[in-house]
């Protein structure tokens, strides 16, 4: 009985502690990628999805590799596409996440092991050869490292290191340098040489060489040929010693990672909560003031790595980028896939942003757009001139927390001078971030163009011709937050020589031949229109009569929501089919998919004080199946459905 509660109680503490995979991931990570292999493949109902993933987990590049024989010790496509092969348990997400560290930058995967035994078994570790594979152990675990993958199993967790191959890389140490001839070598020829010259020359005073030429040869062939052997080993000694001192890196980077991190991804809220939520397979983008420096800093290809080095964010003044992060997620239910996006930030940005979607959409704007036969619309509706001071705001946080050269010091300076000259009203409030585009139908529209011939005298002169074209109805209109800068605007992009004046307030872009497209300008009351349209801007300028316009229910998400998108696909279909595939022509394989679909929907919500959030959700006509299976089998050829 005894035994048995000892047995009980290891097993409880067991399950209680058990490390989840997320804890091995730093905080610091500007990026981490999540998929549940058990619920895509019971969800994917056998079909291969396997070459969609490929370009996720092949997309790190090797092209600097020195050629040569690199000992490749696992493939990790093979890995994640045959988890159950290698011993992994997909009960668990598996981890892809950025390492930043200075000198052992990559890509590691972490990921929770069912048979550690057997995964180990599966991997290539038949090279011998120290300069280019090295088996090392550690307090818990098992090292295996390589110039380009290096693996760490630790009890029931593996961690797999893809480094960064880049230009700045060192790879003297990968070669042997024939050159490279030390002191000994010299040492060791000249009295080597000295032995043989003495040996000829007693040869040659004792009368008994007759063939000269024969004697020398003799003599060179008794040079001491282990002297080369004696250099050969120290090269390889010395090389080994170099790559043994870049394994200790790699080593100490994976050891790293291959424990729970005290400071660990799970400690940031938006992380927890997309985790906790069970996706199929989700994307979380860090804090983006380290994601910037890491990433998208413009110096940073002006100088080596090691000289961007890293930030301190505890020096940093970040009152806007600090713990702001995204995630996306994705999953796929009976009938439909649903992509949620949220982004979390501080209380200094929740300042901005309640003033920014602290809008709805302008009702005078649904009057231009007919929709008796609207195919799709998305709409937006924020406060231009404060997402203007907010974009302001956050990007000098940017640049002045970035790490730069002294000459780049100037970049901020310059912007603000920049700033001292711009007329924010004219630039944030001429459209007032409010607006609407939508499709509105396919018609004969009657498209002008410009041509060129040429008369009896040989000189060329221009023609205006027509032809009707069948084309998908496009209308933008936005709300005008300041007409008077507006129509200043407007008066000033009728002067140019490419638009045609068609009344006070329309103008027109005619295309030439090759263009096959006309563009239509027109401002009326606090509306900037711009479509494809001859009808609405020469006949409709008054707004289509209210039951021609968008329904109510439509109407009301768009007020509802600050983004709000949808495409109708059966109608987007029929209207391709008209259009396009009349009489005997077949419709394309795309709309053949299409056809499949029902509509595609995307919408936010009003932003709280920590977090702002998004979905979209593919619906499909079949609601008895899950949309992976039924987007695969979409996917793949004719012949194999």
């Amino acid at each position: 009985m005894k035994s048995f509660l000892t047995l009980c109680i290891l097993v409880v503490s067991s399950t209680l502690f058990a490390q989840k995979t997320s804890e091995y991931i730093p905080s610091s990570s500007p990026f981490v990628l999540g998929i549940n292999f058990s619920q895509i493949n019971a969800k994917s109902n056998s079909m291969d999805y396997s070459k969609y993933l490929k370009s996720i987990v092949k997309k790190n590049s090797y092209s600097y590799y020195r050629h040569g024989s690199q000992c490749e010790i696992i493939d990790v496509f093979e890995m994640m596409n045959k988890s159950n092969e290698y011993g992994l348990n997909v009960s668990e997400n598996i981890y892809m996440y950025h390492s930043s560290i200075e000198d052992s930058k990559g890509l590691v995967y972490v990921f929770k092991l069912n048979d550690p035994k057997l995964f180990e078994s599966k991997l290539n570790l038949k090279c011998t050869n120290a300069f280019n594979y090295q088996k090392r152990t550690f307090a818990n675990g098992k090292l295996f490292l390589t110039h380009k993958i290096s693996i760490a199993i630790n009890g029931n967790t593996g961690i797999v290191f893809v480094k960064d191959r880049n230009y700045y890389d060192n790879y003297e140490t990968e070669t042997i340098d024939d050159n490279s001839i030390d002191e000994d070598y010299w040492s060791e020829k000249k009295e080597d040489n000295y032995k043989n010259d003495e040996a000829l020359f007693e040869e040659l005073n004792s009368g008994k060489i007759t063939d000269y030429d024969a004697a020398v040869e003799k003599t060179l062939n008794n040079s001491d040929t282990s002297i080369e052997f004696r250099l050969r080993e120290r090269q390889n000694a010395e090389r080994l010693e170099k790559i043994t001192a870049q394994f200790d890196i790699i080593q100490a980077t994976i050891e790293g990672y291959s424990k729970p991190q005290t400071d660990n991804i799970s400690t940031n809220a938006n992380f927890k909560k997309v985790e906790s939520e069970s996706h199929d397979a989700f994307f979380f983008i860090n804090n983006l003031s380290q994601l910037n420096n890491e990433f998208f800093n413009p110096m940073r290809g002006m100088r080596t790595l090691h000289y961007l080095g890293g930030v301190d964010n505890n020096s940093m003044n970040t009152p806007l980028t600090n713990n702001l992060s995204s995630s996306y997620s994705i999953d796929f239910e009976n009938g439909k896939a649903v992509v949620k996006s949220l982004t979390t930030y501080n209380k200094n940005v929740y300042d901005y942003f309640k003033k920014i979607y602290g809008v709805k959409q302008n009702k005078h704007l649904f009057k231009y757009i007919n929709g008796e036969n609207l195919l799709g619309y998305m709409s937006l509706a924020v406060n231009g001139l404060e997402l203007g001071k907010f974009y302001e705001d956050f990007y000098r946080e940017i640049l002045n927390n970035m790490s730069m050269r002294k000459n780049d010091m100037n970049i901020i300076p310059a912007m603000e001078m920049l700033y001292a000259f711009i007329d924010k009203e004219m630039l944030y409030n001429t459209l007032d971030g409010r607006a609407i585009l939508a499709c509105t139908g396919f018609t004969d529209i009657r498209l002008k163009y410009t041509t060129y011939d040429y008369d009896d005298n040989f000189e060329r002169k221009e023609i205006t011709e027509e032809r009707i074209e069948k084309q998908p109805n496009m209308v933008f209109a936005a709300s005008i937050g300041n007409q008077e800068n507006a129509k200043k605007l407007f008066d000033i992009i009728s002067k140019f020589s490419v638009f045609t004046k068609v009344k006070d307030n329309v103008i027109a872009f005619y295309g030439r031949r090759r263009d096959k497209i006309n563009v239509y300008m027109a401002i009326v009351d606090d509306v900037f229109i711009i479509c494809n349209d001859a009808n609405l801007v020469l006949n409709n300028l008054d707004g289509f009569e209210k039951s021609k316009q968008i329904p109510k229910s439509e109407q009301k998400v768009m007020r509802s929501h600050n983004m709000a998108f949808k495409i109708f696909a059966d109608k987007m279909a029929a209207g391709v089919q008209e259009a396009y595939f009349k009489g005997d022509r077949n419709m394309p394989e795309f709309a053949e998919i299409m056809a499949k679909f029902g509509n595609l929907e995307m919408y936010d919500e009003k932003p709280s004080s920590n977090s702002y959030s998004a979905t979209a959700i593919l619906n499909l006509k079949d609601e008895s199946s899950n949309a992976l299976y039924q987007l695969l089998k979409m996917m793949q050829p004719n012949h194999e459905r």
